[in-house]
């Protein structure tokens, strides 16, 4: 609560003036020791009271009370500190002619004391019990604010909690769904492999057939005396010779379509089997790795080897230019970088 630094000096001295009197005792007081019975004892409830009353305002926020108000307590504070001071200072050597008797000087200072109690009381028990009341209620909204507060914390980490769980089962869900992708395409590899495989065999073994009957249709052709007589046997030979040439061109043909097919077929084995071996490793790696960045390059490799042409040693190998898988491989970074 923000108030002007004259209402703040008028609080700081009336906090002084309670100080010094809240700083009194009822015992001491009543002065029985060294008065002995002529001391202060019938005051013995109004001190009691008094004291009560101030050590009670100076527990309240005396913020909350208007500048009137405070200059009210600071004039009824000060009139009990002076009576106070009076009833620790008197003495009955102090009463001497032509002063009143010590006796009565005594029964107007207990009297002063009954009177600044009623009028303490009067003026400042009920402001006080009002700036107590509003004070609790102050402290009761603060305090149902603090706990609201402590509420609203709880509900956001649990909420934390529950996007942190979300999010480490998603990638869970994710990792799973990559080990299940993996497995599938693997699989698909695998078959492709085996397939060409299979193929593959069976170009080889017509390679070998046509290598077979090459033979053959050579030693029916290269050992015969006949065509190395002369000219005019050679050509007597020709209808003979001509549908041998046609047979060995044919052959010829088919022996060199056939190689090419077993070593596309043999490259194409090698491929799959290779993609197979990147997707069977790439759930260790990728599980492996503890960090996005390191998760990201063993996909970008997983990925590269799927998609990038590779050297098998069959057939010549002819790279392509890195734009041609370079889309691809960007793609791939992007999606990382996203999840990321």
């Amino acid at each position: 609560m923000t108030i002007s630094p004259q209402h703040q000096q008028a609080i700081d001295n009336l906090k002084r003036t309670i100080g010094d009197i809240i700083l009194n005792t009822a015992d001491g007081l009543v002065r029985d020791k060294d008065l002995g019975n002529d001391n202060f004892a019938p005051c013995r409830g109004a001190f009691e009271g008094l004291l009560d009353l101030f050590t009670e305002l100076n527990t309240v926020d005396l913020k909350l009370l208007p500048p009137g108000t405070i200059s009210e307590f600071q004039s009824q504070a000060t009139n009990v500190s002076n009576i106070f001071g009076q009833v620790k200072n008197f003495s009955w050597s102090n009463s001497v002619p032509p002063q009143p008797p010590a006796a009565q000087a005594k029964t107007n200072l207990m009297s002063q004391v009954e009177s600044a109690f009623n009028s303490v009381f009067t003026i400042i028990a009920p402001r006080m019990s009002w700036a107590c009341s509003r004070q609790h209620n102050i402290s009761k909204y603060s305090n149902d604010l603090r706990e609201e507060l402590v509420k609203q914390k709880e509900v956001v980490r649990e909420t934390l909690e529950i996007r942190d769980s979300a999010s480490k089962a998603a990638g869970e869900v994710m990792n799973l769904s990559a080990r299940s992708g993996a497995a599938k395409y693997g699989s698909h590899f695998d078959k492709e492999s085996d397939r060409h495989a299979a193929t593959s065999l069976i170009w080889l073994g017509l390679c070998g057939i046509c290598i077979a009957t090459l033979l053959i249709i050579a030693r029916q052709i290269l050992p015969n005396d006949q065509y190395s007589k002369g000219a005019n046997d050679i050509v007597s030979a020709l209808p003979t010779l001509l549908p041998r040439l046609t047979e060995l061109s044919t052959i010829g043909f088919i022996l060199v379509w056939s190689s090419r097919n077993f070593t596309a077929s043999r490259h194409n084995m090698i491929v799959n089997k290779h993609r197979q071996n990147a997707l069977d490793c790439f759930g260790a790696f990728f599980e492996s790795a503890h960090d996005q960045p390191t998760k990201s390059a063993v996909l970008l490799q997983a990925t590269q080897c799927i998609f990038a042409p590779q050297d098998t040693a069959y057939g010549k190998f002819e790279p392509t230019s890195s734009g041609s898988i370079s889309p691809t491989l960007e793609a791939i970074r992007g999606l990382t970088d996203t999840k990321h």
